[in-house]
């Protein structure tokens, strides 16, 4: 991954963590107006994915922190050949409705489903939003053993530029 973007990302988390004392979050969409699969679409993000850089990796191991827990969590780390870099840390409730993400040096950014007219649609997509402005979205497609993880600000009608966050291929953890 690029520095270049890693700085961009921190950068963008960081404006979102000084917006802590933001207007109310907005409400959260109508269970109706949510995919009636979405907790399915979020356990399809559960287990180890791995992105292979040369002498080293980036992992993500996304599972429940013990057993039935309501959420499944994990860390985007870079491994080198003495170091482990983390770069994110990311949460998501089993059911869907909500998750969060923190950056390197920044405080966690509280999201919520949510369906923007411009996202990318399908069974394969979770789209999340910050309940802080500027807004935040995160944008994930899982269509079965790759995961992509991209990150962009808006407001509607559309976002500015999709940054990579973390894409990886399932890899045997769980």
């Amino acid at each position: 991954m690029h520095v270049r973007i890693l700085v961009a990302l921190v950068a963008m988390t960081a404006a979102l963590g000084a917006c802590a004392q933001s207007p109310p979050a907005p409400a959260l969409l109508l269970a109706t107006e949510l995919p009636d699969d979405l907790a399915e679409r979020v356990d399809r993000l559960r287990g180890c994915w791995i992105a292979r850089e040369g002498s080293g990796a980036v992992f993500l191991r996304l599972l429940p922190p013990f057993v039935d827990a309501p959420v499944i969590e994990g860390s985007v780390d870079r491994t080198g050949i003495s170091t482990v870099e983390r770069l994110a840390i990311l949460s998501f409730t089993r059911d869907g409705v909500s998750a969060s993400l923190a950056t390197r040096g920044s405080e966690p950014v509280t999201l919520v489903a949510d369906k923007p007219s411009w996202a990318p649609a399908g069974k394969n997509w979770l789209v999340y939003s910050s309940v802080a402005k500027p807004t935040l979205f995160l944008l994930i497609e899982a269509p079965g053993e790759t995961l992509r993880i991209m990150t962009t600000l808006g407001p509607e009608p559309g976002p500015m530029a999709l940054s990579p966050l973390y894409e990886a291929k399932r890899d045997g953890c769980d």
